[in-house]
């Protein structure tokens, strides 16, 4: 806190904001503004006629399903079922995530469990939460 010749108490805080704030006014307008010599923007148009065709689309499995081991086998059906099924979303494909062992994740309940056992055989009952959907 400061002391002006008024005898008031100024914040620091309240400082920093209004200086950012005035900052945020005065650019503000020259970010969002087009360039001087910028065209017109162009209208899209959408066409009724394919211009690609789509194999699948389908889920990740990148560290929702960690998630999902915590509940139980009837709400994982349900899961998988509403991401796989007619009566859901109908998707075609699921991305496992075989990640690294966790090597690099700095939040360790993000890490993909690692199927292999230390004496080098496989354990694939391990990673139960990302496992269901990939077995529907």
């Amino acid at each position: 806190m400061t002391r002006t010749s008024r005898s008031t108490i100024r914040s620091p805080r309240r400082s920093v904001r209004a200086t950012a704030a005035a900052a945020l006014a005065v650019t503000g307008a020259l970010i969002s503004a087009p360039p001087a010599g910028a065209a017109e923007p162009q209208a899209a148009e959408v066409s009724p006629h394919a211009a690609q065709s789509i194999d699948n689309i389908g889920a990740s499995g990148a560290w929702w399903v960690n998630d999902l081991q915590h509940f139980s086998p009837a709400v994982q059906a349900r899961v998988a079922g509403l991401l796989f099924s007619k009566e859901g979303l109908d998707l075609s494909s699921y991305r496992y995530n075989i990640g690294g062992g966790g090597v690099a994740v700095t939040t360790p309940a993000r890490a993909a469990e690692d199927f292999l056992n230390a004496d080098g055989t496989y354990d694939w009952n391990r990673d139960k939460g990302a496992t269901p959907p990939a077995r529907r």
